[in-house]
């Protein structure tokens, strides 16, 4: 059994809160989780702020030891950040417990976590995680994904993450939010890697929904 839990989160849960706070606009996405070793680099986007901004507030952060901009992606800019010690202890949960992140979406309002977790026992460990570390988590919605339906689907499970993760940094939104390119870095694969995933992905999808009816 696999399950899909979406969480909400306050604002100030990760160390952002100050671009979040400086335009109603303003929306932050993890391109890839923090990890809890301070010599890897991770990803973010943002749309609706001005970057050199971002760079100037994000420098002065504890948390961060550098903040480079990469440039444009989708409708906002990716950054790439190197992480101190005094990094999130939340994400670094992700890095310790068996619960992948899916999406990770900021706006003034607070944030939004999208997680799949194999087992209940290891999404209920994470939340347990989250209470001893203070992190005010609310579980907005929790869906089943059993093994009956992923084969309904006609989907590989590496076809059905791929799909799922373009869906969820907005691939598919018009304008896109994110590209070939920034998938594959997250996959650690060619671009022509993940298009090959997407391609055989809508093929079985359509195969399966609209032509073996």
């Amino acid at each position: 059994m696999t399950l899909y839990a979406e969480f909400a989160l306050p604002p100030d849960v990760l160390p952002f809160s100050s671009i979040l706070a400086a335009t109603p606009d303003v929306r932050i996405e993890l391109v890839r989780v923090i990890p809890t070793r301070p010599d890897v680099f991770p990803y973010f986007r943002v749309s609706g702020a001005d970057e050199d901004a971002v760079v100037d507030i994000l420098s002065t952060h504890d948390a961060f030891e550098s903040v480079d901009v990469l440039g444009p992606d989708g409708d906002g800019t990716l950054f790439r950040s190197h992480w101190t010690a005094a990094g999130d202890e939340l994400l670094a949960g992700f890095a310790r417990l068996d619960v992948a992140l899916l999406s990770a979406t900021g706006t003034p309002e607070g944030w939004t976590f999208k997680c799949r977790a194999p087992t209940r026992e290891g999404l209920s460990a994470f939340q347990e995680y989250c209470r001893d570390h203070d992190v005010p988590l609310s579980l907005r919605q929790l869906q089943r994904l059993d093994g009956a339906a992923r084969q309904s689907e006609g989907l590989t499970e590496t076809q059905r993450e791929t799909l799922l993760l373009a869906f969820h940094r907005g691939y598919f939104d018009v304008p896109r939010r994110t590209s070939l390119d920034s998938l594959a870095d997250e996959f650690d694969i060619s671009r022509q890697a993940v298009a090959d995933r997407l391609r055989r992905g809508y093929r079985n999808l359509v195969r399966r929904t609209l032509v073996e009816q």
